[in-house]
């Protein structure tokens, strides 16, 4: 079994892309499986193995991963006062499961390997995007590139940018693009990846979540 120093901590939605058959997902999954890195928090334990929209077969196989393969980390108190604070600095607007996720990972220093976006909206915590199948949940539905989308995310971009004082080609270059590329974002020709959109938000030194948000 891996041990806590060396793992990820994989969120329930990465293992429901898995059932839905999304490639990134499985890919993840065996890696770190390959790696020996695969953790998850208990709370992901509870949620795919509690029945309802979990499939009888797919109970097996999540009860014989905890059980041996992925290290298992529980909600400590302080795991718990972690999440508590992440959740009120990412304004109280995540689900209680991701807030201890997020705790728990953010105790032991560890990153989270997630397809739900709500993780980006904490602090301090490092996440590893996993692109989401069609159909996954967390939150309801796949983030799906859309025109509105497209426009709405060029908007922001580019209110951001403004109010920062910054020029396009500088913000290109601290997110380490090429100018003409990140010209597109702005233009609403690209709906960028949630990675992409990561080191923008870096170099425009906001939370990422500011230009998901409408």
């Amino acid at each position: 079994m891996p041990k806590a120093g060396n793992v990820r901590v994989v969120d329930t939605s990465v293992f429901i892309g898995v059932e839905r058959g999304s490639a990134p997902a499985q890919a993840h999954i065996a890696e770190l499986m390959r790696l020996g890195e695969l953790a998850v928090s208990v709370v992901t334990v509870f949620e795919l193995t509690r029945g309802g929209t979990t499939p009888v077969h797919w109970q097996r196989h999540y009860a014989a991963l905890f059980g041996g393969v992925a290290l298992v980390l529980p909600v400590t108190q302080r795991g718990a006062e972690l999440a508590a604070e992440a959740a009120r600095l990412a304004g109280g607007r995540v689900p209680a499961p991701d807030a201890l996720i997020a705790g728990t990972a953010l105790e032991h220093r560890l990153s989270v390997v997630t397809s739900d976006a709500d993780f980006l909206r904490f602090p301090g915590l490092e996440v590893a995007w996993v692109a989401k199948a069609p159909r996954a949940h967390e939150p309801e539905a796949a983030w799906v590139a859309s025109a509105p989308e497209h426009t709405a995310v060029a908007a922001r971009l580019r209110a951001v940018r403004r109010a920062a004082g910054l020029r396009g080609s500088e913000v290109a270059r601290a997110a380490g693009m090429a100018r003409s590329n990140y010209a597109r974002l702005e233009a609403g020709r690209h709906l960028p990846s949630l990675a992409t959109l990561q080191r923008v938000a870096a170099a425009l030194r906001v939370p990422a979540v500011r230009l998901l948000e409408g």
